[in-house]
């Protein structure tokens, strides 16, 4: 989990990363140790799968965001379950 929590902050707090998760999500993700389950959620979005498994409300909400996701679409995301 805390790999996760760390991706998810220096996303929005990195521009290099930013960068270089736009350019290649898959390397970006899997350079920060993540597995399957975790890149599998944050590619299809999955933030209610994220939530349930107990990570910071406040970081996935950020990293939601500067992955381009609206508050409004992350919060019903959320909520539905997808």
């Amino acid at each position: 989990m805390y790999r996760l929590h760390k991706f998810l902050w220096e996303l929005r707090r990195n521009p290099d990363l930013a960068e270089r998760f736009r350019a290649d999500p898959d390397q970006t993700m899997r350079d920060y140790g993540l597995d399957d389950e975790e890149v599998r959620a944050i590619k299809e979005k999955d933030f209610s799968k994220l939530y349930r498994a107990g990570v910071n409300p406040y970081i996935l909400l950020f990293g939601a965001v500067h992955m381009g996701v609206p508050r409004q679409e992350y919060y019903e995301r959320v909520r539905s379950g997808s």
